[in-house]
């Protein structure tokens, strides 16, 4: 019995866990006017102009919000090569984004 869990515990201590890291891209994003709230749910937020971290096997949909303009929704796709199953750079990037701000409440009484 004694010769078996010695045994066990060499296999265990000694076999190696196999990872795969996912590549990922920092995504900039460029807004104009700059200032602007980027959204992308559990995954990340920042105030533009900047960059964050994301996995290239994704597609993600991007909020874009700033006082004073109309919200914005923008696509960022992952691809895969389908030959080589590489996972290919995130497209666009950087990001960029025109705001509509001409609707404001400055001249409504």
């Amino acid at each position: 019995m004694k010769r078996w869990l010695t045994l066990g515990a060499v296999l265990v201590l000694t076999s190696c866990a196999i990872t795969q890291t996912v590549p990922t891209d920092m995504v900039e994003f460029v807004t104009q006017p700059a200032g602007a709230n980027i959204d992308i749910g559990m995954v990340g937020r920042c105030l533009s102009p900047c960059s964050l971290p994301l996995q290239r096997t994704h597609s993600y949909r991007v909020g874009v919000t700033r006082p004073g303009c109309e919200m914005a929704i923008v696509m960022i796709h992952g691809h895969v090569d389908p030959r080589t199953g590489r996972a290919l750079p995130l497209t666009p990037n950087p990001v960029p984004i025109k705001l509509d701000c001409a609707t404001t409440d400055a001249g409504k009484i």
